[in-house]
C-alpha cells in the first residue's frame, strides 16, 4: 500500500512536494513512520526524484 504524503498547492497531488532537499524528504517520510512502499515525489536539478521505504529502510533517488 503506498501512502500518499505532502501538498504543494490544490493542483498538485499530495506525494508531490515540490524543491525540498533530500535530507528534508527523507526527514519527512521517517517522520511519518517510512513503512513499505511509502514514498514521495520532489524536484531535482535535472528532472524529478522519488524517495521511497521498503522494509523500514529508505531506498531514495530514483
Amino acid at each position: 500500500m503506498s501512502e500518499m504524503i505532502g501538498t504543494i498547492g490544490e493542483e498538485a497531488p499530495l506525494y508531490y512536494y515540490g524543491n525540498i532537499s533530500r535530507e528534508t524528504a527523507e526527514y519527512i517520510l521517517w517522520e511519518r513512520g517510512c513503512f513499505d512502499g511509502m514514498f514521495l515525489l520532489r524536484d531535482s536539478n535535472s528532472d524529478y526524484v522519488l524517495s521511497l521505504c521498503h522494509h523500514k529502510r529508505l531506498v531514495a533517488s530514483f
